[in-house]
């Protein structure tokens, strides 16, 4: 009995922390993921481009207007992310860099 519960726990905590290497990357939580993640008067979005790599439209502070990210994904569901361009460039040139977590996909659109 205890093995089912630790087993259900650790089920539930790996679905909360990066649910994206069972469930897929869904465009909303990573654009809330690459974003601030707060209320923007407009929309962020991010496309699929090819397998890995996005084309993604976010606010990183709230305040200012959108900006342009190329993103590449990574093992489950973490990316980094170039500024400005439009496909991935050299690892030491990344802008931004994280992972979407469960409260991406329960807040991104």
């Amino acid at each position: 009995m205890l093995l089912v519960v630790v087993g259900l726990f650790g089920l539930v905590a790996a679905l909360a922390y990066r649910p994206a290497a069972f469930i897929g990357i869904q465009p909303g939580a990573l654009s809330h993921s690459v974003g601030d993640g707060g209320d923007t008067p407009f929309e962020e979005k991010c496309e699929q481009r090819e397998d890995d790599v996005w084309a993604c439209r976010v606010s990183v502070d709230g305040v200012s207007g959108p900006e342009d990210f190329a993103v590449k994904t990574r093992n489950f569901g973490c990316w980094d992310a170039w500024r400005g361009q439009k496909a991935p460039g050299s690892p030491k040139d990344v802008s931004r860099s994280g992972c979407i977590s469960g409260l991406d996909f329960a807040f991104g659109d």
